[in-house]
C-alpha cells in the first residue's frame, strides 16, 4: 500500500533536520525558485544521495533522476525523481501527468519523489498522489520551502540569501561558507587506543614490528603522540612472533628494536 514518506525519512535527506521552517525567508524562497532544473537542481540532488550518473535528457526520458542511492528509515530503495525548476512558475497537472504516467511504469520502484521551484497546484498533487497509489509506491512531495531546508542543510546554498554556493563556498551577494567550530572537550578519562593489527617482521640481527591502532579523530595531536609511545611500548613487549624460529630467537628482550604504527581514525 502506498503511503507518505515524510522528507526527513529518507535518510539521505536526514540533514533537514537542522534547519528550522522559520529560518526560511522570503529572500530565499525567491532565489529558489530561480534554480534551474539542469545545470543546479538535478547536480545538487545528485550531490545530496551520492549519485554520480548524468543521464541525458530528451523524449525518452522517464525520470530526471531514477536512482538506488536513497534509503528509508536505512532500507534501499528505488526512487524516482520528477523536478521542475523555474521554467514552471506554476506546476501543473497538465504539465506532469504525463511524467507521472511513465514513472509508475518502472519495474520494482519503490518510491516516488517530486520536487518543484514553483507552486505545486492541487491537481498536480492530487494526479502524483493517485499515480502512486496505482502503482503501490511511496511518495514524497518537496515543495520550495522544504527544498531550500534541505539544501541549507547541506551547506549547497546561503542560509541568509538562499543563493547557491560557488567551488570556493561563497555566494554572489559575498557571504562565505562557515569554516565551522573547533570544538575540544577535557575528560577525565584516560585517552584509549585499540591495537588492531601487529607484525613480526624480524630479520637478521634486529627484531623489527609494525602495528595498526584505533583511535578517535578528535583527540589531539599531543594526546595522539602520546598514544604512538604507548602502542609502542606495548609491541616492544608483545609475545606475538610470526612462527617458532623467530620466537627462539627473540623470546628473550634484545636491545636493537625498530618498528613503525599506523593510525586509523
Amino acid at each position: 500500500m502506498a503511503k507518505l514518506i515524510k522528507i526527513h525519512e529518507i535518510d539521505e535527506f536526514s540533514g533537514i533536520r537542522g534547519i528550522p521552517d522559520s529560518a526560511i525567508t522570503q529572500e530565499i524562497i525567491s532565489n529558489i525558485r530561480g534554480l534551474d532544473e539542469k545545470s543546479e537542481l538535478e547536480p545538487f540532488i545528485r550531490n545530496i544521495i551520492y549519485d554520480p550518473n548524468n543521464t541525458p535528457h530528451g523524449p525518452t526520458e522517464i525520470a530526471d533522476i531514477i536512482t538506488t542511492h536513497v534509503h528509508v528509515r536505512n532500507e534501499k530503495q528505488l526512487a524516482a525523481f520528477i523536478l521542475k525548476g523555474r521554467s514552471f512558475d506554476k506546476v501543473t497537472s497538465k504539465i506532469v501527468t504525463h511524467q507521472f504516467a511513465k514513472v509508475r511504469q518502472i519495474a520494482g520502484l519503490n518510491l516516488m519523489i517530486l520536487i518543484a521551484v514553483g507552486d505545486i497546484q492541487d491537481d498536480a498533487q492530487r494526479d502524483f498522489i493517485q499515480a502512486a497509489i496505482d502503482a503501490k509506491v511511496n511518495y514524497t512531495i518537496i515543495d520550495a520551502h522544504d527544498l531550500a531546508r534541505l539544501l541549507i542543510g547541506y551547506e549547497i546554498i546561503c542560509p541568509k540569501d538562499g543563493i547557491p554556493f560557488d567551488e570556493k563556498g561563497c555566494c554572489r551577494n559575498g557571504h562565505s561558507l562557515d569554516d565551522g567550530v573547533k570544538i575540544e572537550l577535557n575528560v577525565r578519562e584516560r585517552a584509549r587506543f585499540t591495537i588492531i593489527k601487529q607484525r613480526d617482521l624480524s630479520i637478521g640481527g634486529a627484531k623489527r614490528y609494525s602495528g595498526i591502532i584505533l583511535l578517535d579523530a578528535h583527540y589531539t595531536k599531543d594526546v595522539k603522540k602520546e598514544m604512538i609511545k604507548d602502542a609502542t611500548g606495548k609491541l616492544k613487549n608483545s609475545n606475538y612472533y610470526r612462527n617458532e624460529q623467530t620466537k627462539a630467537r627473540w623470546g628473550i628482550p634484545k636491545l636493537m628494536l625498530y618498528g613503525y604504527l599506523s593510525l586509523v581514525i
